[in-house]
């Protein structure tokens, strides 16, 4: 084999590897920005449901308030 066609056999795999290089970096970075959206979602969802709870935790108090006043009118009158 001649020098040239060594040389010619090297820059083309380093052009190969260096291009598999690069994929792998944006591969990389897809995933890290996937995980990213992911877990914006989750906080979201989180939050959601966090707030969802304290409507309900509100309600369930504000019922029990009004139960108890309605009691202590009656326990007056009786």
């Amino acid at each position: 084999m001649s020098v040239q066609r060594l040389r010619n056999l090297l820059e083309a795999e380093e052009k190969g590897y260096l291009a598999e290089i690069e994929l792998q970096e944006e591969n990389i970075e897809g995933r890290q920005n996937n995980m990213r959206v992911r877990a914006k979602q989750l906080r979201e969802k989180r939050e959601e449901a966090r707030r969802k709870l304290v409507a309900e935790k509100r309600e369930q108090q504000f019922r029990e308030d009004g139960s108890l006043k309605d009691s202590a009118v009656v326990h007056k009158n009786g």
